[in-house]
């Protein structure tokens, strides 16, 4: 049921062109709200309280559509009305009824609601993986973000936009699946980054080659030059700055490695449409790599 949810989420947000962070946060309310609030059993019953958030089946959803209000009025600086949500859920719920657990959803959270997402270690990763990566400089392009050229409003698709592209993409696949949930968000991110990084073949180049003159000093074959460039992807500086190593990050990569092979065939598909379109440069239509391709050490 939290994965329908989720996927509907990822689908309003999508739909509405809602910010990357306005969705994690909704998502991270969602999550948060069901952990302290209380979730009935169909025909159950219990009075609400003022202080805690009260679920059933039939008002999952509602959850929802107060906690992307709240994220928009955080993240987007303009919120969706109620009246908004009270449209796209169908005509299921009332204006009023938005309103009403909104406000359930601000007294069970006592107003904390600034939460650290994946999506909040994306950039500081990226700009890692930027520095480590064996790409020259001119392969990211120098035209920021949005690969505007500025020569005539040229757009330019670099590997680094495919890179930011697919590392959301897995985060937005990991946020349908429950066990990621109580795990570390910057744990999370990095997962999604070495993954990235596999699909795409960017190797680590922490080690620099060796010129001519310093292998006729060292008595250095060039297969030697060879195995020391070969770092992987995952080499000292991301190291440095995720704080975790290739062993920490395994179960987790396969996991979600898994989950990407799968996402074309789920039932949720939101997240597989999403990132199949141009915009997203199709990073979904990516070949997802075989285990034996992840570098992992056996």
């Amino acid at each position: 049921m939290r994965a329908i949810l989720i996927d509907w989420l990822i689908e309003i947000s999508d739909e509405y062109k809602l910010k990357e962070v306005t969705l994690f946060t909704a998502i991270g309310l969602v999550d948060r709200s069901l952990a302290l609030g209380k979730f009935l059993k169909r025909d159950a019953y219990l009075e609400r309280g003022r202080n805690e958030v009260v679920v059933d089946r039939d008002s999952l959803q509602l959850l929802g559509c107060a906690c992307m209000m709240i994220a928009c009025k955080m993240m987007q600086g303009k919120s969706m009305s109620p009246q908004e949500f009270a449209y796209i859920s169908g005509g299921t719920y009332e204006e009023e009824e938005v309103v009403e657990m909104e406000l359930d959803v601000c007294s069970t959270l006592r107003f904390h609601l600034n939460i650290m997402t994946p999506y909040h270690f994306v950039d500081r990763l990226l700009r890692a993986s930027h520095v480590s990566s064996d790409c020259p400089m001119d392969w990211y392009g120098m035209y920021g973000s949005n690969g505007n050229s500025g020569d005539g409003g040229m757009s330019v698709t670099t590997k680094a936009d495919r890179l930011r592209s697919l590392v959301l993409y897995l985060l937005e696949i990991a946020s349908l699946y429950f066990n990621y949930v109580p795990l570390k968000p910057s744990l999370v991110a990095s997962a999604a980054l070495y993954l990235a990084r596999a699909t795409l073949r960017i190797k680590d180049a922490s080690t620099q080659s060796f010129t001519d003159s310093d292998d006729e000093d060292d008595g250095v074959s060039d297969d030697d030059d060879e195995d020391e460039d070969d770092m992987g992807y995952w080499g000292k500086t991301l190291q440095y700055y995720t704080g975790y190593d290739v062993d920490d990050l395994r179960e987790l990569v396969l996991h979600l490695h898994k989950a990407q092979f799968q996402s074309e065939d789920s039932d949720q598909k939101s997240v597989y449409k999403k990132y199949g379109r141009k915009e997203h440069h199709e990073v979904a239509n990516q070949t997802v790599l075989l285990v034996s391709d992840l570098g992992f050490p056996e």
